[in-house]
């Protein structure tokens, strides 16, 4: 395995396919490429796994990470907080693993801005 992954931040239009595009890449690449998990305080739902699917945390520790400068991104969906930690992009790459991200517009921004060797990728509605 190489000594440090490559940072792929993947955004895109609502329905674009996006999700399909990154749940293949994950299947064919097993153990090489890792997706980065986000923090959120919205509640979890039937068959969610906290640590797989979300790391859910309640408002107060969101709020707190958000003072302590952990997420490299983080935004307001819906009333509910959002947001991707630096750990967990650093724990990913430094162990070799290329890391997938899907983020919104700003979030690829934000990733760019403290990650500035990571590789954005927009991908286009079938329509354009």
């Amino acid at each position: 395995m190489k000594e440090k992954g490559q940072i792929f931040v993947i955004t895109a239009p609502s329905g674009t396919g996006k999700t399909t595009i990154i749940k293949n890449i994950l299947k064919k690449d097993v153990g090489e490429v890792g997706y980065s998990i986000s923090h959120t305080t919205r509640k979890q739902r039937k068959g969610e796994v906290n640590g797989l699917h979300y790391f859910f945390v309640d408002r107060v520790d969101f709020e707190k990470m958000i003072e302590d400068h952990e997420f490299v991104e983080w935004a307001v969906v819906y009333d509910q907080l959002y947001g991707t930690s630096v750990s967990s992009i650093n724990k990913e790459v430094s162990s070799g693993k290329d890391l997938l991200m899907d983020v919104d517009i700003q979030g690829a921004k934000e990733i760019k801005r403290r990650f500035p060797e990571s590789l954005s990728i927009f991908i286009l509605p079938p329509s354009m």
